[in-house]
């Protein structure tokens, strides 16, 4: 939640580029290595992706800093829902914690992107947990050019049109209220880290919201100030309040910091035999 010192971003640069190179020459002796660290096994396709790369240098920092932000949220058997997964390296975190019984709803809309969060889920065999769907989410159904706004897969945008000298790919865009199978449970945890298309998410997910009040794990950037704004009215608007460690102020921070926001009236079960919403149990 803090932002880095220059030193530390020295150091994580550092780390990066160590980690290129032994994955380099690991690709040496195999077209697509696999590298296990204990809690994950990812793949490492070589294909420019800076995101990958990244997932593989600060594996062991982020597993330790998201695990306390999700865990207290979620206990076996809680449904989960993961928008703008990438290539599954919080939902292979979040099945950890739901468990076999459990499922995360892993959503990733582009295409090259979903190929590997499918290679993920299949490397920790986790077929039977995590359900991957290649769409995005929004306020509305349709499709929606996605931009590439770096040499990362975590930058691309649905909002920022600034593509760096790729044709944006055609996405298919559905409300999170539209999908049936998470209208018929109770879902715990919303995670949605979309450059900036956080309010568009939250405006699709409104009934999801009401009915289930879950907890929910959200980017909120300086970068895209105005949506992101956007995203903070709409929480107020719907019960929820932000969480902000250590006084940090989102519209500082340039590249976008998950914070989690709660309902100011937690989830009750309910009586009515027409809803399937299942309770918070722990």
């Amino acid at each position: 939640m803090r932002e880095l010192t220059p030193i530390q971003h020295l150091r994580n640069r550092m780390r990066v580029a160590l980690t290129a190179l032994r994955l380099k020459m690991l690709a040496r002796s195999t077209s697509q290595p696999v590298v296990s660290y204990g809690w994950i096994d990812l793949a490492y396709s070589n294909d420019g992706d800076l995101q990958e790369l990244y997932y593989h240098a600060s594996q062991h920092d982020w597993h330790r800093d998201d695990l306390p932000l999700f865990a207290p949220h979620l206990w076996p058997g809680a449904s989960v829902v993961d928008v703008g997964a990438n290539i599954g390296f919080l939902s292979v975190l979040l099945a950890s914690l739901v468990g076999p019984t459990g499922r995360v709803y892993a959503f990733e809309p582009a295409a090259r992107t979903f190929e590997k969060l499918e290679r993920t889920i299949a490397l920790n065999h986790l077929e039977h947990v995590i359900v991957p769907i290649r769409k995005a989410c929004g306020s509305a159904a349709g499709t929606l050019p996605l931009y590439t706004l770096s040499r990362s897969s975590g930058k691309s945008s649905l909002l920022n049109r600034e593509s760096r000298g790729r044709m944006p790919e055609t996405v298919e865009v559905v409300p999170l209220d539209a999908i049936p199978e998470l209208r018929r449970q109770r879902i715990a945890l919303i995670k949605t880290d979309t450059e900036g298309y956080e309010s568009e998410v939250l405006l699709g997910a409104r009934e999801l919201i009401a009915h289930s009040k879950p907890a929910i794990v959200i980017e909120l950037s300086g970068e895209y100030a105005a949506s992101t704004q956007r995203a903070v009215d709409l929480l107020d608007e719907y019960g929820y309040d932000v969480a902000l460690p250590g006084g940090i102020d989102w519209r500082k921070v340039p590249g976008g910091v998950n914070f989690i926001a709660l309902p100011r009236v937690p989830y009750q079960p309910t009586d009515d035999p027409t809803t399937q919403l299942r309770p918070r149990t722990p």
